[in-house]
Protein backbone atom coordinates (compact mmCIF):
# COMPACT_ATOMS: atom_id res chain seq x y z
CA UNK A 1 0.00 0.00 0.00
CA UNK A 2 1.11 3.54 -0.72
CA UNK A 3 0.24 6.25 1.77
CA UNK A 4 2.30 9.14 0.46
CA UNK A 5 0.28 12.34 0.27
CA UNK A 6 -2.81 10.62 1.65
CA UNK A 7 -3.19 8.15 -1.24
CA UNK A 8 -4.84 4.84 -0.38
CA UNK A 9 -5.16 1.66 -2.38
CA UNK A 10 -8.89 1.22 -1.89
CA UNK A 11 -9.68 1.74 -5.58
CA UNK A 12 -7.29 -1.05 -6.59
CA UNK A 13 -8.73 -3.38 -3.94
CA UNK A 14 -12.24 -2.68 -5.26
CA UNK A 15 -11.21 -3.45 -8.84
CA UNK A 16 -9.36 -6.62 -7.82
CA UNK A 17 -12.43 -7.84 -5.92
CA UNK A 18 -14.59 -7.23 -8.99
CA UNK A 19 -12.12 -8.98 -11.31
CA UNK A 20 -11.83 -12.08 -9.12
CA UNK A 21 -15.59 -12.34 -8.56
CA UNK A 22 -16.21 -11.93 -12.29
CA UNK A 23 -13.82 -14.79 -13.06
CA UNK A 24 -15.39 -17.19 -10.56
CA UNK A 25 -18.97 -16.30 -11.48
CA UNK A 26 -18.06 -16.91 -15.12
CA UNK A 27 -16.52 -20.29 -14.30
CA UNK A 28 -18.90 -21.53 -11.61
CA UNK A 29 -21.83 -19.19 -11.19
CA UNK A 30 -24.34 -21.12 -13.28
CA UNK A 31 -25.52 -24.19 -11.34
CA UNK A 32 -26.85 -25.72 -14.54
CA UNK A 33 -23.27 -26.00 -15.81
CA UNK A 34 -22.17 -28.69 -13.33
CA UNK A 35 -25.27 -30.14 -11.63
CA UNK A 36 -27.59 -32.73 -13.15
CA UNK A 37 -30.30 -35.09 -11.91
CA UNK A 38 -29.54 -38.81 -12.47
CA UNK A 39 -33.25 -39.48 -12.97
CA UNK A 40 -36.46 -37.44 -13.01
CA UNK A 41 -37.41 -36.32 -9.52
CA UNK A 42 -34.08 -37.22 -7.96
CA UNK A 43 -31.86 -34.54 -6.34
CA UNK A 44 -29.10 -33.09 -8.52
CA UNK A 45 -25.51 -34.22 -8.14
CA UNK A 46 -22.14 -32.96 -9.33
CA UNK A 47 -21.53 -33.89 -12.97
CA UNK A 48 -17.94 -33.63 -14.14
CA UNK A 49 -18.62 -34.44 -17.80
CA UNK A 50 -21.44 -31.93 -17.93
CA UNK A 51 -19.16 -29.23 -16.56
CA UNK A 52 -16.45 -29.89 -19.15
CA UNK A 53 -19.06 -29.78 -21.95
CA UNK A 54 -20.38 -26.56 -20.47
CA UNK A 55 -16.91 -24.97 -20.46
CA UNK A 56 -16.27 -26.17 -24.01
CA UNK A 57 -19.52 -24.52 -25.07
CA UNK A 58 -18.27 -21.30 -23.48
CA UNK A 59 -15.21 -21.38 -25.75
CA UNK A 60 -12.69 -23.21 -23.58
CA UNK A 61 -11.36 -25.48 -26.32
CA UNK A 62 -9.27 -28.54 -25.37
CA UNK A 63 -5.69 -27.48 -24.77
CA UNK A 64 -6.57 -23.88 -23.92
CA UNK A 65 -5.41 -22.47 -20.56
CA UNK A 66 -8.92 -22.35 -19.10
CA UNK A 67 -9.68 -25.88 -20.32
CA UNK A 68 -6.56 -27.12 -18.51
CA UNK A 69 -7.57 -25.18 -15.40
CA UNK A 70 -11.10 -26.63 -15.50
CA UNK A 71 -9.74 -30.16 -16.02
CA UNK A 72 -7.49 -29.89 -12.98
CA UNK A 73 -10.33 -28.46 -10.92
CA UNK A 74 -12.75 -31.23 -11.92
CA UNK A 75 -10.15 -33.87 -11.10
CA UNK A 76 -9.65 -32.57 -7.58
CA UNK A 77 -11.68 -32.90 -4.43
CA UNK A 78 -12.37 -29.18 -4.55
CA UNK A 79 -14.96 -29.71 -7.28
CA UNK A 80 -16.99 -32.12 -5.16
CA UNK A 81 -16.70 -29.90 -2.09
CA UNK A 82 -17.77 -26.80 -4.01
CA UNK A 83 -20.71 -28.56 -5.67
CA UNK A 84 -21.83 -29.97 -2.32
CA UNK A 85 -21.75 -26.52 -0.76
CA UNK A 86 -23.82 -25.04 -3.58
CA UNK A 87 -26.33 -27.92 -3.31
CA UNK A 88 -26.66 -27.24 0.41
CA UNK A 89 -27.40 -23.59 -0.33
CA UNK A 90 -30.13 -24.56 -2.79
CA UNK A 91 -31.64 -27.15 -0.43
CA UNK A 92 -31.78 -24.62 2.44
CA UNK A 93 -34.01 -22.33 0.33
CA UNK A 94 -32.83 -19.30 2.24
CA UNK A 95 -32.42 -15.84 0.73
CA UNK A 96 -28.85 -14.76 0.09
CA UNK A 97 -27.94 -12.35 2.92
CA UNK A 98 -26.62 -8.89 2.16
CA UNK A 99 -23.27 -9.70 3.79
CA UNK A 100 -22.69 -12.79 1.61
CA UNK A 101 -19.56 -12.98 -0.58
CA UNK A 102 -19.68 -11.04 -3.84
CA UNK A 103 -19.71 -14.35 -5.76
CA UNK A 104 -22.96 -15.40 -4.07
CA UNK A 105 -24.59 -11.99 -4.44
CA UNK A 106 -23.77 -11.75 -8.15
CA UNK A 107 -24.78 -15.35 -8.90
CA UNK A 108 -28.07 -14.82 -7.08
CA UNK A 109 -28.66 -11.62 -9.06
CA UNK A 110 -28.44 -13.59 -12.30
CA UNK A 111 -30.78 -16.33 -11.09
CA UNK A 112 -33.42 -14.04 -9.58
CA UNK A 113 -33.46 -11.66 -12.54
CA UNK A 114 -33.06 -14.44 -15.12
CA UNK A 115 -29.91 -12.90 -16.56
CA UNK A 116 -27.82 -15.18 -18.76
CA UNK A 117 -24.39 -16.18 -17.42
CA UNK A 118 -22.52 -14.61 -20.33
CA UNK A 119 -19.21 -12.76 -19.77
CA UNK A 120 -20.52 -9.33 -20.76
CA UNK A 121 -23.57 -9.59 -18.49
CA UNK A 122 -21.50 -11.05 -15.66
CA UNK A 123 -18.99 -8.21 -15.76
CA UNK A 124 -21.79 -5.68 -15.66
CA UNK A 125 -23.74 -7.33 -12.84
CA UNK A 126 -20.70 -7.98 -10.63
CA UNK A 127 -19.63 -4.35 -10.88
CA UNK A 128 -23.16 -3.16 -10.16
CA UNK A 129 -23.50 -5.38 -7.08
CA UNK A 130 -20.02 -4.55 -5.79
CA UNK A 131 -20.72 -0.81 -6.09
CA UNK A 132 -23.98 -0.86 -4.16
CA UNK A 133 -23.53 1.36 -1.12
CA UNK A 134 -26.35 -0.27 0.86
CA UNK A 135 -24.53 -3.60 1.24
CA UNK A 136 -22.66 -4.35 4.50
CA UNK A 137 -19.55 -5.37 2.56
CA UNK A 138 -19.38 -1.92 1.03
CA UNK A 139 -19.72 -0.30 4.45
CA UNK A 140 -16.88 -2.47 5.74
CA UNK A 141 -14.63 -1.38 2.88
CA UNK A 142 -15.35 2.31 3.49
CA UNK A 143 -14.85 1.86 7.23
CA UNK A 144 -11.56 0.04 6.69
CA UNK A 145 -10.39 2.84 4.43
CA UNK A 146 -11.21 5.44 7.09
CA UNK A 147 -9.11 3.55 9.66
CA UNK A 148 -6.11 3.55 7.32
CA UNK A 149 -6.54 7.26 6.66
CA UNK A 150 -6.50 8.00 10.37
CA UNK A 151 -3.32 6.00 10.89
CA UNK A 152 -1.75 7.54 7.78
CA UNK A 153 -2.51 11.07 8.98
CA UNK A 154 -0.94 10.34 12.36
CA UNK A 155 2.26 9.10 10.72
CA UNK A 156 2.49 11.69 7.96
CA UNK A 157 5.63 13.84 7.69
CA UNK A 158 3.37 16.90 7.62
CA UNK A 159 2.08 18.49 10.81
CA UNK A 160 -1.06 16.83 12.18
CA UNK A 161 -4.09 19.14 11.86
CA UNK A 162 -5.39 18.89 15.40
CA UNK A 163 -4.70 17.24 18.74
CA UNK A 164 -2.28 14.51 17.73
CA UNK A 165 -1.90 13.08 21.22
CA UNK A 166 -5.67 12.84 21.64
CA UNK A 167 -6.03 11.24 18.19
CA UNK A 168 -3.41 8.59 19.02
CA UNK A 169 -5.18 7.86 22.30
CA UNK A 170 -8.51 7.47 20.50
CA UNK A 171 -6.92 5.17 17.92
CA UNK A 172 -5.54 3.00 20.73
CA UNK A 173 -9.00 2.77 22.31
CA UNK A 174 -10.49 1.80 18.95
CA UNK A 175 -7.80 -0.86 18.47
CA UNK A 176 -8.79 -2.30 21.85
CA UNK A 177 -12.39 -2.53 20.65
CA UNK A 178 -11.66 -4.30 17.36
CA UNK A 179 -8.82 -6.54 16.23
CA UNK A 180 -9.58 -5.50 12.64
CA UNK A 181 -8.79 -1.87 13.48
CA UNK A 182 -5.56 -3.01 15.10
CA UNK A 183 -4.57 -5.04 12.02
CA UNK A 184 -5.33 -2.12 9.67
CA UNK A 185 -3.37 0.26 11.89
CA UNK A 186 -0.35 -2.03 12.11
CA UNK A 187 -0.31 -2.41 8.34
CA UNK A 188 0.04 1.35 8.00
CA UNK A 189 2.71 1.54 10.70
CA UNK A 190 4.93 -1.12 9.08
CA UNK A 191 4.56 0.59 5.71
CA UNK A 192 5.51 3.96 7.18
CA UNK A 193 8.62 2.48 8.77
CA UNK A 194 9.70 1.17 5.37
CA UNK A 195 9.05 4.56 3.75
CA UNK A 196 10.86 6.58 6.41
CA UNK A 197 14.06 7.46 4.57
CA UNK A 198 15.69 10.77 3.72
CA UNK A 199 13.25 13.65 4.01
CA UNK A 200 10.56 11.19 5.09
CA UNK A 201 12.29 10.26 8.32
CA UNK A 202 9.30 11.55 10.28
CA UNK A 203 7.19 8.72 8.86
CA UNK A 204 9.36 6.17 10.66
CA UNK A 205 9.55 8.30 13.81
CA UNK A 206 5.79 8.86 14.06
CA UNK A 207 5.04 5.21 13.28
CA UNK A 208 7.36 4.11 16.10
CA UNK A 209 5.75 6.63 18.46
CA UNK A 210 2.26 5.33 17.68
CA UNK A 211 3.46 1.74 18.13
CA UNK A 212 5.03 2.65 21.47
CA UNK A 213 1.73 4.14 22.63
CA UNK A 214 -0.16 1.02 21.51
CA UNK A 215 2.23 -1.20 23.44
CA UNK A 216 1.86 0.84 26.61
CA UNK A 217 -1.82 1.75 26.41
CA UNK A 218 -3.45 -0.37 23.71
CA UNK A 219 -4.71 -3.95 23.50
CA UNK A 220 -2.63 -7.03 24.30
CA UNK A 221 -2.82 -7.93 20.61
CA UNK A 222 -0.47 -5.02 19.87
CA UNK A 223 2.32 -6.95 21.61
CA UNK A 224 1.91 -9.92 19.27
CA UNK A 225 1.74 -7.61 16.24
CA UNK A 226 4.94 -5.85 17.28
CA UNK A 227 6.70 -9.15 18.01
CA UNK A 228 5.96 -10.29 14.46
CA UNK A 229 7.91 -7.30 13.16
CA UNK A 230 10.72 -7.44 15.69
CA UNK A 231 13.27 -7.83 12.90
CA UNK A 232 12.22 -4.52 11.37
CA UNK A 233 12.36 -2.82 14.76
CA UNK A 234 15.88 -4.09 15.39
CA UNK A 235 17.04 -2.71 12.06
CA UNK A 236 15.63 0.68 13.00
CA UNK A 237 17.83 0.73 16.10
CA UNK A 238 20.70 1.38 13.65
CA UNK A 239 18.73 3.86 11.54
CA UNK A 240 20.92 6.36 9.65
CA UNK A 241 18.81 7.27 6.60
CA UNK A 242 17.82 10.78 7.66
CA UNK A 243 19.75 13.65 6.11
CA UNK A 244 20.70 14.99 9.53
CA UNK A 245 22.35 12.98 12.23
CA UNK A 246 20.14 14.31 15.04
CA UNK A 247 17.03 13.18 13.17
CA UNK A 248 18.43 9.69 12.73
CA UNK A 249 19.19 9.61 16.44
CA UNK A 250 15.55 10.42 17.27
CA UNK A 251 14.42 7.40 15.25
CA UNK A 252 17.06 5.17 16.80
CA UNK A 253 16.10 6.19 20.33
CA UNK A 254 12.40 5.41 19.88
CA UNK A 255 13.19 2.18 18.01
CA UNK A 256 15.44 1.05 20.88
CA UNK A 257 12.72 1.85 23.40
CA UNK A 258 10.11 -0.10 21.41
CA UNK A 259 12.47 -3.06 21.01
CA UNK A 260 13.06 -3.02 24.74
CA UNK A 261 9.33 -3.11 25.42
CA UNK A 262 8.68 -5.97 23.00
CA UNK A 263 11.60 -7.96 24.42
CA UNK A 264 10.54 -7.43 28.04
CA UNK A 265 7.06 -8.91 28.38
CA UNK A 266 7.05 -8.73 32.23
CA UNK A 267 7.62 -4.99 31.94
CA UNK A 268 4.68 -4.63 29.55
Amino acid sequence: YAYGGGYTNHASEHEARIALATFFVTMLGDLRGYLSAPSPGSPPVADRERYMRYRAGCGDAPGSPLHILASNFVGSGQFDAFAAARLAEVAARRPVPDDAPLFSLASNHHRVNRVEFRPAEIRQSVRAVASRRDLPGRHAAVWSDSVRRRAADLTSPQAYPGDRRGAVAQLARDCAESSIILAETMMVLWTRMQEGRGLNWRKALHALEVLRYLLLNGPVGAVAEAADGLGTLRLLRNYSDALRGQNSRLVRDVASEVCGLVSDLPLL
